[in-house]
C-alpha cells in the first residue's frame, strides 16, 4: 500500500505555494521528505509493538534529480561590491557571503547580535529567522518559536499569512559566525546611513533593531531582496544568479581556502558535514588531492628509489 501511495504521488497536482508560477506536479524531493516523516513514526510503531516490522525500509523511492546551483566566482563577488553604491545591498552581499548565512537568518539579524566594537574580531549571533508564516499555524501552535509578530501592513489586504521573527528550526543553526574585516566595516557604514535614516522619519521610523530593513525601519522580505538583486545585476550587467546562491558562494570560498570541514560546517549552521560533502564534492576532492601532496612531501618523498 505505501509503495503505491508513493508510486501515486508524483501523478498529482502539487500545492500552490507563494509563488506565482505553476508548481507542476508533486516532485520526487517531496515524496523522499514523505518517506522521512513515515519512517520514524513506523520505527516508533514497532519499538511499542503495534507492527511487526517497519514497511518503509524496503520501498523503492524516486530518485530525485539533483540541481546544482549556480553561484558566482570569488571575482565576480567582488566585482558586485565594488560597483554597488547602495549601503544596505553591499552590506547584504558581503554578510551573506562571509557569514554563509541563510537569507531568512540575514533578513532577521539584530544590532544587538553584532559586534562590529572592534572590526579585527567582528562577530554576529545568528539566533532568529525572519519568515511569513500562515497565521493559523502560529495560532494552532500558541505562538511556539515566535519571537516577534510584525504588525500588519497599513492599508495592505487582510491575509492568511503573516511576518514573524522566529527562532531557527534546528539547535545547530543557533550560531556565532566570526566576520572578515570589510563585512564588518560595510556593516558600521550601514550603520551610519540607518542611524540618519531614523532621524529624517523622526517618531515614523518603526524601529525593530533590524540590521536590514526598509527606510521606515519595516523588515524586508526574502521575495523583495530577491528582485532588488536582480535589478542591481541587470543594471550593471552581472552574471545572473539567485541572491541565496551568495551563501554557495562564501561556502565554496572557505572550503578552498581553509580545507576545514568542520569549521565551515559550524559557520553553515548544519547539523553534520554531509550536507557539505554532497553539495561540495569537487572541492573536497580538492582538499582529498592535497592529502596526497601531504603524504607525498612529508613522507614517501624521502624514499629512496632502487637502482
Amino acid at each position: 500500500m505505501l509503495q503505491d501511495y508513493y508510486n501515486d504521488l508524483p501523478r498529482h497536482k502539487a500545492v500552490q505555494g507563494n509563488h506565482k508560477r505553476d508548481p507542476g506536479n508533486i516532485s520526487a524531493r517531496t515524496v523522499r521528505e514523505v518517506h522521512k516523516l513515515l519512517r520514524p513514526a513506523l520505527d516508533k510503531a514497532v519499538i511499542w509493538g503495534e507492527l511487526p516490522n517497519n514497511p518503509t525500509l524496503s520501498l523503492q523511492l524516486p530518485k530525485e534529480d539533483k540541481k546544482i546551483r549556480d553561484q558566482w566566482s570569488e571575482a565576480e563577488v567582488i566585482t558586485a561590491l565594488n560597483l554597488c553604491n547602495d549601503p544596505q545591498l553591499r552590506a547584504a552581499i558581503a554578510v551573506q557571503f562571509a557569514a554563509t548565512t541563510r537569507s531568512g537568518e540575514l533578513l532577521g539579524l539584530t544590532w544587538d547580535c553584532v559586534d562590529i566594537s572592534d572590526p579585527n574580531h567582528a562577530v554576529i549571533r545568528i539566533e532568529k529567522s525572519l519568515e511569513r508564516v500562515k497565521r493559523q499555524d502560529v495560532i494552532d501552535t500558541g505562538g511556539r518559536g515566535i519571537m516577534l509578530e510584525f504588525p500588519p501592513i497599513l492599508g495592505g489586504k487582510c491575509n492568511t499569512t503573516m511576518r514573524v521573527l522566529k527562532v531557527p528550526k534546528n539547535s545547530s543553526s543557533v550560531r556565532k559566525v566570526y566576520l572578515s574585516q570589510t563585512a564588518a566595516a560595510l556593516l558600521m557604514e550601514l550603520k551610519r546611513a540607518q542611524d540618519a535614516e531614523k532621524e529624517a522619519f523622526g517618531d515614523s521610523y518603526r524601529d525593530y533593531n533590524l540590521v536590514f530593513c526598509q527606510l521606515n525601519g519595516e523588515p524586508v522580505e526574502q521575495n523583495y531582496l530577491s528582485k532588488h538583486f536582480k535589478k542591481f545585476l541587470v543594471a550593471h550587467n552581472l552574471r545572473m544568479v539567485d541572491f541565496y546562491s551568495l551563501r554557495h558562494s562564501g561556502a565554496t570560498a572557505k572550503l578552498r581556502g581553509t580545507r576545514n570541514l568542520k569549521a565551515v560546517q559550524g559557520d553553515m549552521g548544519h547539523a553534520s558535514p554531509e550536507m557539505l560533502t554532497k553539495i561540495y564534492a569537487a572541492i573536497v576532492d580538492e582538499d582529498r588531492v592535497h592529502n596526497a601532496d601531504v603524504i607525498e612531501s612529508a613522507v614517501l618523498s624521502l624514499v629512496q628509489a632502487k637502482k
